[in-house]
């Protein structure tokens, strides 16, 4: 992977599915949906994660859609694999040039003229189109089945659930909710808008376990200590999601791994948990 760094490299293995992550915990409970799980996958429901791409064209208008992020872009990063990929000169892009996830996405092979192509940055930050041959394609197909099994495993999508409320949608047991069905709205039974709380409406207590959310590069190294302590929002960015599921010296040890040291320890919960003069003193640095 060249001069990337190793935590780089590691979540875009995780991202890409190549080297997806699972919690399989025995003691957990007695079913397996309480000893497996997948949280940990950055949007464990998908395929593939999806991020946006902004960028300023040749004519200097702004530009921004969605990507996947699969098994082709991380591969890209490799050198061992550029005999896979070609680059295509800007006065030779044409429509002919389909997204690879998209080509992924289809069942069938779909149009002969459709090229597939996967995005690249230079040192210059220019973008750049390499065409995927057709090996990476099926590799990429092969990934998300292996994916989509674990998916399986995992509760997600699963095919026996959605084949059971198919049925018994069929045989009207469950009845879709559908604009005919629903009752009707008027103002007086609209809810309000929850209100949310930010730093500036509560005085946060300096003793207080806290993530600086908006900062966050989702390096991975929070989830990877305790998956249930940390989670991600919608934006991908960690959060304290529950301080009870882990413990001190959980969140001093995240607060050293965070690349960008946005995790504040605060005061323990548990006076009895053991070590703790020795985390203080490493959690002052993160006050």
């Amino acid at each position: 992977m060249g001069d990337l760094p190793a935590y780089l490299v590691g979540a875009a293995a995780l991202e890409s599915r190549v080297f997806p992550a699972f919690t399989f915990d025995p003691s957990a409970g007695r079913d397996w949906a309480s000893r497996f799980s997948l949280d940990t996958n950055p949007q464990a429901t998908r395929d593939w994660p999806v991020h946006g791409l902004a960028y300023a064209d040749e004519h200097h208008q702004a530009v921004s859609q969605e990507l996947p992020f699969t098994l082709i872009d991380f591969v890209a990063c490799d050198a061992r694999y550029t005999r896979h990929f070609a680059l295509v000169p800007r006065a030779r892009w044409s429509a002919t040039l389909v997204p690879a996830g998209d080509i992924v996405a289809r069942e069938s092979q779909g149009q002969p003229e459709s090229v597939p192509f996967v995005w690249t940055v230079d040192p210059e930050n220019r973008l750049h189109k390499l065409v995927v041959d057709e090996k990476l394609i099926r590799e990429a197909r092969r990934c998300r089945s292996m994916w989509n099994s674990l998916q399986e495993l995992g509760g997600i999508h699963n095919s026996h659930a959605e084949r059971l409320l198919a049925r018994e949608r069929q045989s009207g047991v469950l009845a879709p909710m559908t604009a005919s069905s629903a009752p009707p709205v008027t103002p007086d039974t609209v809810p309000a808008a929850p209100t949310v709380e930010t730093q500036s409406d509560t005085q946060r207590s300096p003793d207080e376990a806290y993530i600086e959310t908006e900062r966050c590069s989702t390096c991975n190294e929070c989830t990877h200590i305790n998956g249930k302590m940390f989670a991600y929002n919608a934006n991908q960015q960690a959060y304290i999601a529950d301080l009870s599921a882990g413990t001190y010296a959980q969140l001093v040890e995240a607060a050293e791994s965070c690349q960008v040291s946005i995790i504040h320890p605060g005061k323990p919960r548990n006076p009895d948990e053991a070590g703790l003069d020795e985390l203080l003193k490493r959690a002052e640095l993160f006050a």
